[in-house]
């Protein structure tokens, strides 16, 4: 399969890939009444690219464990900083409470798509793996200087000595 080697290209890909299968979400939430009708108009046309692009240079400069984690992450405080501005449409009754919860579990699950379609399209050059130096280790026998300490008072209980 040809891989994508652009993070921009990659980025705005993943981005608007991912957007799809949520507009469709965010559209049943409307019809359930879960969330605002006018939610589904904004819910990501406006930032998917950009969301996109940011979680394939996380994923580039952090490695892809974690990915989905990562993208939720990300996706979700992108979702804080909306530049389009909302509608002023009356909320429904069930909107008004489970609403902004839902907004956070979309913006999330859209993130998580959006980083496993990065890696999915995406070169693996442009993800590399670090190679980490691996420290030192010790046990208990390397240090030899190990000290113990004793008490050789009587013990107290509740800071009253025990009378004999």
């Amino acid at each position: 399969m040809l891989k994508i080697r652009d993070r921009v290209l990659l980025g705005t890909v993943s981005g608007l890939l991912a957007s799809l299968p949520m507009l469709y979400l965010v559209g049943r939430e409307a019809e359930w009444g879960l969330v605002n009708p006018g939610q589904g108009l904004l819910a990501g046309r406006s930032t998917a690219p950009t969301v996109g692009i940011a979680t394939t240079y996380l994923l580039s400069l952090t490695g892809t464990e974690g990915a989905l984690f990562k993208g939720a992450a990300l996706s979700t405080v992108a979702g804080l900083f909306s530049p389009a501005p909302r509608p002023r449409i009356p909320n429904p009754a069930g909107a008004q409470v489970v609403g902004p919860i839902m907004g956070l579990v979309n913006r999330a699950l859209f993130g998580g798509l959006c980083a496993a379609l990065a890696i999915y399209l995406g070169d693996d050059r442009l993800f590399p793996q670090h190679k980490w130096a691996q420290g030192p280790t010790y046990s208990h026998e390397d240090y030899p200087y190990a000290q113990t300490i004793t008490i050789k008072s009587p013990p107290t209980y509740g800071g009253v000595p025990e009378r004999r």
